[in-house]
């Protein structure tokens, strides 16, 4: 039994990211400035805690749509988050998830899944895939995050 769970802790520790492409969890917005990671953005956004996400990169293609990612940065412990989501509002849909999803499931494996939400959980990072719908108004919103998360707490949503 421990051998099976040790296996697995660096099975799923192998696999985590420790942030989002070349930003690492805990970098500065001065670092993340400096090597060229992230830009000040043309139209800066806040989280509804205020934490602004005024760094980050314009346009990043993921398949073949275009994302913009916000990077919100702890003025203590730097990159704590990263919010992604397509540049164009025609790309809010179940066409774009799904390419997505598919992406994410081959780098990282499975994820727990509930209803539009899938989510990969490792030691020091979350990483949430959101389709939002309101069929009332017709509307949709996608949303991928990759959180920093506290190392040895792997749970589902």
């Amino acid at each position: 039994m421990l051998k099976s769970a040790i296996l697995l802790a660096l099975v799923v520790g192998a696999n985590d990211p420790g942030g989002w492409s070349r930003a690492k969890w805990g970098m500065t917005e001065s670092q993340l400035l400096e090597a060229g990671i992230a830009t000040r953005l043309k139209h800066p956004d806040r989280l509804k805690d205020g934490t602004p996400l005024n760094i980050g990169v314009e346009s990043v293609a993921i398949g073949q749509v275009n994302f913009k990612a916000g990077f919100a940065i702890d003025p203590e412990t730097g990159l704590r988050a990263v919010y992604l989501e397509p540049v164009s509002r025609d790309d809010f849909n179940e066409a774009v998830f799904g390419v997505v999803e598919e992406l994410l499931v081959e780098k990282y494996g499975k994820p727990w899944n509930r209803d539009s939400v899938d989510q990969w959980s490792f030691p020091t990072t979350k990483i949430t895939l959101r389709l939002h719908s309101v069929p009332a108004i017709h509307f949709q919103w996608l949303s991928l995050v990759y959180e920093r998360r506290d190392p040895g707490v792997v749970s589902p949503i």
